[in-house]
């Protein structure tokens, strides 16, 4: 006779058992490799078990410590306590093979079919992609339409990478070739050349990397027309017909940014409401260790208890092992060339992995890599990368979404600062300069990219950090401060065992490498000791997206009264300037939906505090340079600042003269640094056009009412200086007149990388030139002349200084004399 096992029922089966736990211990068929749960997955199972009932769970484990098994074991935990139909979430195709490999080799269902019968009974696990979700035409149902599918939970993995994915969504690019293109430039026109109509211009001229953001009450009071533009006889266009349906209602709230290269609108909460299957379901957001938990608010619609109440296992110390390198705080003398050389070396016996954030960048790369791999053909590139024994690859823009463990990368490089992803994060970059929220951004992206090599706690590898402004963003704007906490001790323990090289070479940093790749039995047990007693922290750095994601859903439903009330009163008790200004205007963007005259008032205030801000009605006054210590004093004052770290000095040099290349697409970057540049000479420096909306690029104030009136073309890439470029500098010239009287001295300066006008061009005669050529010799002089001063230990003593500027022909009249042409007319 047969047995019939099925007829002994003891209630133990997959669907029988409720603690995850359990539920693992009966997985019927699971792989050998499952034999049991880790310390880590024990204690985030039972942490979450005892608070299921809630709607809101966010959960923090480090990369490589079992969040796909986690994750899987709850949701089957939901189904089993009837709070399905349950949806597993992730980036992008590529991490849903990885679960679902994962999910069959411990046998628990699931299907990537949303209309899968097994799904609906809730006898199966729904497994796709953020996009499916969040799109325009979502299978799950787009506001009116309601819930098409319901979800009893949603699970959401690789939370911050999604976080990604559903900004894309929800922001509208129109590309210059586009017809809705012009269309929307004669709506924003005539508001657009009231901010500056200088940079309108070159936006007419597609002179890259000119932006202007538009201003609020024009998209508010335009937002029908700005729609009817959009969509009508264009359903087809895949950036209308996805993203217009998650947007239309909403866009009056959104951020409009026009650009020479597009025209885009962004919107800073993302209304999740629009998605009601994934509004009114239970959310568990799983996410690895990552510098900011707060987005997690605006875009996900997380509350801050769920924030603040992360469950995490109770040691942070399951990380994998790593040696960070930063090359430039060893010795700001050292080449990246030299470091290029030193990685061929090593791409000879290990795989190395290079991530930067532009195809210029790239090019650097290109003579030593086996490829370089774009978002198109990254599957392809790394999975032949994967049957090589060794190699450099290079990865443009991907710091997330891609797993490289064990012998996959020994060595991963993150090349230069991360580009910013959108318009508007370069208007905040602009306003918001310094500012830790503008800087938790970037370190959000190089940790990301940090985490690609080392998947699980056995394995290891070296990061090296490159590039003068990635170094100058860790070590002077206080960047390493917003790591989290596991990868602040491991650049800890890392930056103690290289001070031992400092002021080193290539040789000595090899050495260091060679500890890690050889298994170092010392390293090894220093570097897991380290961790030992490691705790997880709620990664809370400020509490703005909090205040903004509350403020929107106010207005939302209808009580925008409640939103000013609040901006109001956040704004008021905001210690940073330029924070202060920025929440006053978005205060000002609510205030104009009830009373347009007060919002101007706010947005007048608003740049008391930050002037880099959008420009009201009536625009601004402009504020005069004054001058009044001399340049020796300004510039030790200026040095000072690094008393205490003349190496930090270094670093912020290299950053600002790195800035100054001819390149298209850095304007802003140049003016930025040319206006730093100004500083460390010790004048007055100030950038009209971009905080007044007229006047020259940067002017300084160089004493002895002798003024520097700039304008910088660095981004030019035509064989002589063009009319509007000529006009731009004669015109500057009748701006500083009409704001300084006749004790003034004015001193035109065009960089530009010509020296030869066009015929049709009419130059003033006292305008001079500085060309690649001049500003080369210049950032030389810079250069020598801090370094000088930093290894005479006397960057205090104000004879030596005022011996180095003109030693170095950095006063005034040598400036102009030795680094400038005089033009021939």
């Amino acid at each position: 006779m047969k047995i019939n096992l099925s007829a002994v029922n003891i209630h133990n089966g997959i669907y029988e058992q409720t603690n995850p736990k359990d539920i693992f211990k009966v997985l019927p068929k699971k792989s050998k490799k499952y034999s049991y749960l880790r310390d880590v997955q024990a204690e985030v199972l039972d942490k979450w078990f005892s608070n299921c009932g809630k709607m809101e769970t966010v959960i923090k484990m480090n990369t490589g410590s079992g969040k796909t098994i986690v994750s899987l074991l709850i949701l089957q935990s939901c189904i089993n306590q009837k709070m399905g139909p349950a949806v597993y979430i992730v980036p992008d195709n590529y991490l849903l093979t990885q679960v679902r490999s994962e999910a069959e080799e411990l046998g628990i269902p699931i299907t990537t079919e949303t209309d899968d019968i097994q799904f609906l009974r809730q006898r199966s696990i729904l497994l796709i992609n953020i996009h499916k979700l969040f799109n325009g035409k979502s299978v799950f149902g787009v506001a009116l339409e309601g819930k098409k599918i319901d979800i009893g939970t949603v699970l959401i993995d690789d939370a911050h990478a999604c976080i990604d994915k559903i900004e894309d969504q929800f922001t509208i690019t129109i590309e210059n070739t586009k017809p809705q293109y012009p269309d929307l430039i004669k709506i924003f026109e005539h508001d657009l050349k009231s901010q500056s109509e200088t940079l309108f211009f070159d936006i007419e001229r597609q002179t890259p990397g000119a932006f202007l953001q538009v201003p609020f009450w024009t998209i508010q009071s335009n937002s029908t027309q700005i729609l009817r533009c959009l969509t009508i006889g264009r359903q087809e266009d895949d950036n209308i017909k996805w993203k217009i349906p998650l947007l239309k209602e909403y866009l009056k709230y959104t951020d409009c940014v026009v650009s020479s290269e597009k025209i885009e609108f962004s919107i800073r909460v993302i209304p999740t409401e629009i998605i009601s299957s994934y509004a009114e379901s239970r959310k568990i957001i799983v996410s690895a260790t990552l510098p900011d938990d707060t987005i997690l608010s605006r875009y996900l619609d997380i509350s801050e208890e769920a924030i603040s109440g992360t469950i995490t296992p109770l040691s942070a110390s399951d990380l994998g092992e790593r040696l960070i390198i930063v090359p430039e705080e060893i010795n700001p003398q050292i080449k990246k060339d030299d470091i290029k050389d030193m990685l061929k070396v090593y791409s000879e016996k290990y795989k190395v992995v290079v991530i930067v954030p532009s195809h210029y960048r790239a090019e650097y790369w290109s003579d030593v890599a086996q490829s370089t791999l774009i978002a198109e053909n990254i599957e392809e590139g790394l999975s032949n990368f994967r049957t090589k024994n060794n190699g450099l690859i290079v990865l443009i823009n991907k710091y997330d979404g891609i797993d490289l463990p064990q012998d996959e990368c020994r060595i991963l490089v993150i090349d230069e600062l991360p580009d910013d992803r959108s318009e508007i994060e370069k208007v905040d970059n602009n306003a918001l300069r310094n500012n830790n929220t503008a800087i938790l951004r970037k370190i959000r992206k190089i940790e990301q990219g940090m985490g690609r090599a080392i998947r699980s706690n056995d394995d290891y590898s070296i990061v090296l950090l490159l590039g003068k402004s990635l170094t100058n963003y860790l070590y002077t704007r206080n960047g390493i401060d917003f790591f989290t906490p596991a990868t602040k001790q491991q650049m800890k323990i890392s930056s103690t065992l290289l001070e031992q090289i400092h002021k080193g070479t290539i040789p000595d940093i090899m050495e260091a490498i060679d500890l890690v790749l050889s298994r170092d039995s010392e390293w090894i047990t220093l570097v897991k000791s380290s961790l030992i007693g490691l705790k997880y922290e709620p990664q809370i750095p400020n509490r703005y997206s909090y205040y903004l994601r509350d403020a929107y859903k106010l207005s939302w439903k209808g009580h925008t009264d409640k939103s000013i009330k609040l901006l109001e009163d956040k704004a008021n008790v905001e210690e940073n300037n330029l924070m202060k200004g920025w929440l006053k205007y978005y205060l000002a963007q609510f205030q104009n939906f009830n009373d347009p005259s007060s919002a101007q008032s706010i947005l007048k205030s608003a740049l008391a505090f930050n002037s880099h801000l959008l420009h009201p009605l009536e625009g601004v006054k402009y504020q005069r340079l004054t001058h009044t210590a001399n340049q020796a004093e300004k510039c030790r004052s200026y040095f000072m600042n690094y008393s205490t770290n003349t190496n930090g000095l270094i670093i912020r040099l290299n950053s600002i003269l790195d800035d100054l290349q001819f390149k298209p697409e850095t304007s802003n970057s140049f003016e930025q640094a040319i206006l730093e540049l100004g500083r460390l000479l010790g004048f007055d420096s100030q950038r009209p056009e971009n905080e007044f909306g007229r006047g020259p690029d940067n002017l300084w104030a160089c004493g002895n009412l002798i003024f520097f009136v700039i304008e910088c073309k660095n981004g030019c890439t035509t064989a002589s200086i063009d009319k509007h470029d000529t006009n731009q500098i004669n015109g500057s010239i009748n701006w500083f007149k009409n704001e300084y009287d006749d004790t003034c001295t004015l001193k035109p300066i065009l960089i530009h990388p010509s020296l030869k006008f066009e015929y049709a061009a009419s130059p003033s005669k006292d305008i001079r030139i500085i060309n690649d050529a001049k500003l080369s010799e210049l950032k030389k002089a810079v250069n020598a002349f801090v370094v000088s001063a930093v290894q005479s230990g006397q960057i205090a003593d104000l004879e030596k200084l005022r011996k180095l500027i003109l030693d170095y022909k950095l006063n005034p009249e040598g400036i102009i004399e030795k680094y400038s042409y005089e033009i021939s007319v």
